[in-house]
């Protein structure tokens, strides 16, 4: 009796830690974007890029499959972003390309991250679900609190697309926005950019 009540608790163990395994989902390299943009006193600039690593870890209550209303609430999670700066082009020219590497420290912190523990899902609706991100964004190795807003839609294969947009001041992160010496320092940068990304991430069987 004794040997059927241990065999009883490992099993009740056992299926607790596999129902505990994070469900994971990986980054595609098709179907992603980031945008960055920003204002000078002589014209509009961007840098944009198709490059976005990472993964995303949930456990079995997030809404990870299509459902006819999801709870709103806080959902655990483990989220990694990252952004390669090479990978972003300036506004399709080079020149500009390397004064905004420069400027964002590119050769000692050559990625942007952004980092989130938990998802909270404000509002589901016509199959898009709005949530709110609050996490550490780390650009040119500074880390500061981001409450990223982000929309997630259910794409084919299982797949999951989030969109979101932030604003963010350049010296926040000890970047001095570029006056181009080219330009004999005339053109002036304005601090406040835009960011706009679009993420696509799969079940990481799949994406194998």
């Amino acid at each position: 009796m004794r040997h059927l009540l241990a065999l009883s608790l490992l099993l009740s163990l056992l299926h607790t830690t596999a129902r505990a395994e994070p469900i994971r989902f990986n980054a595609q390299s098709a179907g992603s974007r980031v945008r960055v943009e920003g204002k000078s006193n002589i014209h509009d600039w961007f840098m944009e890029g198709a490059l976005i690593g990472g993964f995303l870890e949930v456990d079995e209550k997030f809404p990870a499959k299509a459902a006819a209303k999801p709870a709103l609430g806080k959902f655990s999670a483990k989220i990694e972003v990252r952004v390669p700066i090479r990978s972003l082009n300036t506004s399709g020219k080079a020149a500009m390309n390397t004064v905004m590497q420069g400027a964002i420290k590119m050769d000692d912190h050559p990625l942007i991250n952004f980092k989130a523990a938990e998802l909270v899902l404000k509002e589901a609706k016509d199959g898009k679900l709005t949530f709110e991100a609050p996490g550490k964004l780390t650009v040119a190795g500074i880390a500061k609190d981001l409450l990223l807003p982000v929309t997630m839609e259910y794409v084919d294969g299982g797949k999951l697309k989030f969109k979101g947009e932030a604003k963010v001041k350049m010296t926040d992160f000890g970047i001095k926005p570029p006056s181009p010496a080219v330009a004999l320092g005339l053109i002036k940068t304005d601090d406040e950019v835009k960011i706009t990304f679009e993420w696509l991430a799969a079940p990481a069987a799949a994406a194998k």
